[in-house]
Formats: C-alpha cells, structure tokens, sequence
C-alpha cells in the first residue's frame, strides 16, 4: 500500500506520493492563477479542484494501491456555496483588500481582546469571517444562496469523500473558532450575525475524513476504500523542533557538567541520556488512555516518541565517540 500526500497551495497543488516506509516514490504537480479584477484578488476554487484531480490521477496511474490521502491547504479563503456544493461567488485571497471595514464592525462589537482570547489572532480583515460578511453585505442576492462556506482544504475533502470536516488548525484561520473550547465561537457567529452550521464540523489533525466517493475514485482512478486523512505538517514540526533542541541542550548540560566534575565516562553518560530522554512512552500510553487517540495530546506525544528515539540514537553515538575524553 502507498501514502499521498496532498499538498494545495495558491498557485498550484502537488500529489507527493511514499511508500508504507516513508520512502519518496513520486510527485506530480498542477498550477493554476488566482485573477486580479477591480474588487480584489480571487481564485476559482474549480480551478484548484480540477488540479487536486489531476495531480491525484497522474499519481495513482503509477501507484493504484494508494490506500490514503493526507489533505493540506492554504487558509483564510473560503468558498461560498450552494447546496450541491458549487462555488457561488469567486474565492478572496487573504491579500484581497475586502473586509476591512466588516472586521473593524465585528472588533467594536465585541473587543479586541475578546477576539484575541477566543481565537487566538488579532482581528484582521484577511480571514474568513471577515470577507464572508463582506459577501453578506455587498452580495445579498449571492448570499441568500449560500447553503455551506468552505475553506479550500475541507472543500477538497468535501469533493472527495462529501464530508463536511474540517482540522482545528484550519478552521482557525477563519477568525471564528474558538481555540480553547475546539469549536465554533457562539460569541462571534452571534456577533456577525452568521449560522456555524454553514461551516464544517471541526475535527482534530489526522482525523480520517471519510472514503472516496464513486464519483471522485472515478475521477482519480482509485478505489472507493481510499482514506482521505486531515493533515497539518505544520504541527508536526511545531512539536518536534522544540523537543529536538530540549534534548540536545539537556544532555549536553549534564554531559558538560559531569565532565566538568571529574566523573567517570560509564557515569557522565548515563546521566546525560537519562537527563535528556523526555519518557514519551509513559505519555503516548497515558494521553491515549485519558484523551483517545485522536486527540491533540496523543499528536504530541507520538510526535514525541518518533522525534526521540532518532535523536536520543544520535545521542548514544555522541557519547560513544567521545568516551576517550574521559579517560
């Protein structure tokens, strides 16, 4: 079996796939352009879905057992749509200089603050709440047609699977999402006036969105029974580049001062290996036992695990070479 990995930005998306080893085996790529008019800068979210078909066929031609699809996206733009899930109006870019005056609206409403502690952003015109009432109020005859608003990664999913799922960390580029409670703000839909349940359902990063649809496994040339999985590299590296420069600086502290202190090799080593190691065993067991395994715990915790034992390899190898030292 393979792994893609569907990465959507703006100006192209690429279909990287690997094997159940982590090796690359491929990649294909399709670009398309965003369009510049009188109101501000757009792109078609046809366009893009028309290139996530495209790069996802090109890929299982060569690899047709690709058992699942990691899902990444750009944030912030938004497509409005009918109840088919056909885009109603163009896709804003967050350099599009519409919502400002909306945003400035919704900040006197509720406060600046307010807005920073549940979201987690300072207010500002480029996120999906704020252009979305742009669209209410200088579009009525667009809106009232509006039967649920995407952003670009779960409307892909969307025309994959026909889930309505989208990864917190995602959804929190929408300036509506409450990043405390994982869910839709009550304070701020109420304040803007908007229905959440336009928006998808907020599920965690790595959750299993659904299966392809027969018309999407027909597009793409795969099988119904693919998996299309929610993913934020992001976070991953978030995670491990910390604990990656903790560990380090942790056992080099207690190695240096052992060293420091005269003591043995078969005692310096240790006590910088025990020092530095974080038991991210102990922690995977323990979140998944209290928070289940799709939880933002378990994410760290087995990002943990995965990010120690290489390092804590390199580690060994560091204080084997340098055993003569302390001699």
């Amino acid at each position: 079996m393979k792994i893609a990995g569907l990465d959507i930005g703006t100006t192209g998306c690429k279909c990287t796939v690997f094997d159940e080893e982590g090796n690359y085996l491929g990649r294909a790529y399709h670009e398309y352009s965003s369009r510049s008019g009188k109101n501000g800068l757009t792109i078609d979210a046809s366009d893009i879905v028309d290139g996530v078909f495209d790069v996802i066929r090109a890929m299982a031609a060569q690899y047709p057992d690709i058992g699942g699809i990691g899902v990444t996206s750009f944030g912030e733009t938004f497509v409005a749509a009918d109840d088919r899930g056909e885009p109603l109006y163009p896709s804003m870019l967050y350099t599009d200089p519409r919502g400002e005056q909306e945003c400035a609206e919704l900040t006197a409403r509720i406060g600046e603050n307010s807005i920073a502690q549940i979201t987690g952003l300072r207010p500002h015109q480029m996120y999906s709440i704020s252009k979305a009432l742009w669209l209410k109020h200088n579009k009525p005859e667009i809106w009232k047609k509006v039967r649920h608003i995407f952003l670009i990664g779960d409307y892909v999913i969307y025309r994959l699977t026909g889930e309505r799922v989208i990864d917190y960390s995602l959804a929190t580029r929408t300036m509506a999402f409450d990043i405390r409670r994982l869910e839709w703000s009550r304070t701020i839909f109420e304040a803007a006036g908007v229905d959440s349940s336009l928006f998808s359902k907020p599920v965690p990063t790595g959750s299993v969105a659904g299966v392809l649809t027969r018309e999407a496994a027909d597009k793409t040339g795969l099988s119904c029974d693919t998996e299309v999985i929610l993913s934020n590299p992001l976070h991953i590296v978030l995670i491990a580049v910390p604990l990656t420069i903790q560990t380090f600086l942790i056992f080099f502290i207690a190695y240096g001062a052992c060293k420091l202190l005269k003591l043995p090799h078969d005692i310096a080593a240790p006590a910088g290996l025990i020092g530095a190691s974080n038991f991210f065993e102990l922690a995977v067991a323990v979140a998944i036992a209290l928070f289940g395994t799709t939880s933002p715990a378990a994410l760290a915790t087995t990002v943990g695990v995965l990010t120690e034992v290489p390092v804590m390899l390199m580690l060994v190898r560091i204080a084997n070479k340098t055993k003569a030292r302390f001699e």
